[in-house]
């Protein structure tokens, strides 16, 4: 099995922009397979004031303010310095950008029209705009290689063919967005005949995105692709969309490089930065390397100050040993501490937990850890699942996330799924976090202790999400029951029991919701005095 030609990272990640771009931290890098780096960290909501656009760094009319100017100069700094350590660059940015702040404007359909109609890359000096600074990014910065544009996101959007924006209002957006790409794709390639433009079409629905390729550049291009149609998802790379949007570029031999998650900290468990499944990096790996793709490359970030990061040093194993099954790779990163004898059931156990947990419910249960700063309500269980206004969203992106919208109630069997999911998840990160503790402590890896506080503060979150759900199914039980007389015996003591699980599991308020009061004491007291009662007024 061949390996990938590219492997792309970049140094710190949105929970941790602070760690320093420096030879130690890319010579880490290289050390574990890597052989291209990202010079900003580009994420939307700007962490560390990050770039995020070629306007961050350049001024369309070459007079930068002080910002620019900083960000210019350290971005130089940075694509030297990698080049000096032999590492390939790719400058990440979004285009066409819009003047507002693009997560407060896309709520409103008016506005949003109004931008993607001022930024419209159907007007020709739009076009021309971003043509010159390239050309600038180009001449000034030669160490940069390649480029990553992404359409949508990163403060970038394209007209509504259903909405009111007046060009593009009727106009199918896969005749829009290949003219624009064509246009940057020959102007990059005019300055670097070695380059390449990757291409990230997020947020675009599979049928727009198969329409495409006949219109899509012949060369010095490349597509840069989640790895599932909704997201970068540990445990679910490589869908049908996936899949076939690979067979499609090579029949227009259009390079694919993957986005996944190759860490131990990810955009599904932030703020956590340990919860280690090497187990899954080597399940990612391997899905993509059957699918004979171009490259990888780390979505959320890295950690270069964590030397026992078990997931990267797995990436390390499989890019170094593509043909290495997963039971000889797994006990090859074990061997790496001896001493730990609990690892390979820590790695196991947080393999399976997050397998499990149900990541596909809601994409709003992404940084499900750092939303949670309290306990769960005495209110019905619901999560959110509208997240922005884009064909994608709308249309393919139902095939991987069961709520894509905002309802008032959800069916009980999808609240007993849920909850079912997140209490098995729960006891294997008990598991894993007990196992990963006693390999710190055997082992004197700080990384290891780090790893079972993290997973400690998951299964509490998970507990409290499960029993949020199975409290509201008794209680709806308890109510039905009670309107014909008689409330069974056994659902007193079913709701009892998660109550009283609550109880148990909320003495970790410290780690888990710093600050949070519990109210699971009164809860219990009330339920136990009242039941009907109790569950009239609750949930």
């Amino acid at each position: 099995m061949a390996g990938f030609e590219m492997r792309v990272a970049f140094v710190g990640n949105p929970v941790r922009p602070d760690i320093p771009f420096d030879s130690k931290a890319l010579r880490y890098l290289k050390e574990r397979g890597f052989n291209t780096v990202q010079l900003n960290i580009a994420w939307g909501c700007r962490p560390g004031d990050e770039p995020l656009n070629l306007e961050d760094i350049l001024s369309p009319d070459d007079t930068p303010d002080a910002r620019q100017r900083h960000w210019f100069d350290e971005i130089a700094r940075r694509a030297a310095l990698a080049h000096a350590e032999g590492l390939r660059t790719i400058f990440h940015f979004g285009a066409p950008r819009m003047t507002g702040k693009l997560y407060q404007i896309i709520g409103s359909s008016e506005t949003t029209d109004q931008e993607t109609f001022a930024n419209s890359i159907q007007k020709e000096e739009i076009v021309q705009k971003y043509e010159k600074l390239l050309n600038m990014l180009a001449q000034r910065i030669p160490q940069i290689d390649d480029i990553l544009v992404y359409t949508f996101d990163q403060e970038a959007w394209l007209g509504n063919e259903f909405g009111n924006d007046p060009l593009a209002a009727g106009v199918p957006l896969a005749e829009r967005v290949t003219p624009f790409l064509q246009r940057l794709t020959r102007c990059w390639a005019s300055n670097r005949p070695n380059g390449r433009l990757w291409w990230e079409p997020w947020e675009i629905s599979a049928g727009i995105l198969y329409s495409v390729f006949p219109q899509l550049p012949a060369s010095h291009f490349g597509l840069m692709m989640h790895s599932n149609i909704a997201e970068v998802q540990k445990a679910n790379p490589a869908d049908r969309w996936l899949r076939n949007m690979v067979l499609l570029a090579k029949e227009y031999s259009i390079p694919i490089c993957a986005e996944v998650f190759l860490t131990g900290a990810n955009e599904e468990v932030e703020p956590l930065q340990c919860a280690f499944a090497p187990a899954l990096i080597w399940e990612e790996i391997h899905r993509l390397q059957d699918l004979d793709i171009y490259g990888v490359k780390e979505y959320f970030g890295t950690r270069p100050d964590l030397d026992a990061d078990l997931d990267i040093a797995m990436a390390g194993i499989c890019f170094a040993s593509p043909n290495l099954s997963q039971n000889d790779a797994l006990t090859a990163l074990s061997a790496m501490w001896p001493a730990a004898v609990t690892l390979p059931h820590a790695m196991d156990d947080a393999a399976k937990a997050l397998a499990i947990f149900p990541w596909d419910v809601s994409w709003r249960w992404r940084a499900l850890n750092t939303q949670h700063t309290e306990w769960h309500p005495y209110t019905p269980f619901l999560i959110p699942g509208s997240v922005a206004p884009s064909p994608s969203w709308f249309s393919t992106r139902r095939a991987v996330f069961m709520l894509t919208n905002d309802e008032a109630a959800h069916e009980n069997w999808l609240i007993e799924d849920i909850g079912l999911r997140c209490l098995r998840a729960a006891e294997y990160m008990k598991k894993a976090a007990k196992e990963y503790a006693e390999a710190g402590k055997a082992a004197h890896v700080e990384e290891f202790t780090l790893a079972a506080a993290d997973f400690t503060r998951f299964a509490a979150v998970a507990i409290d999400e499960a029993m949020h759900a199975e409290e509201t199914l008794c209680a709806f039980h308890i109510r039905r029951f009670a309107e014909k007389g008689n409330v069974p015996a056994f659902l007193i003591e079913r709701m009892k029991k998660a109550l009283l699980t609550d109880l148990e599991n909320q003495t970790c308020a410290a780690a888990v919701a710093p600050g949070a009061k519990s109210d699971a004491d009164a809860a219990l007291k009330a339920f136990t005095t009242d039941p009907v009662g109790f569950c009239k007024g609750h949930f």
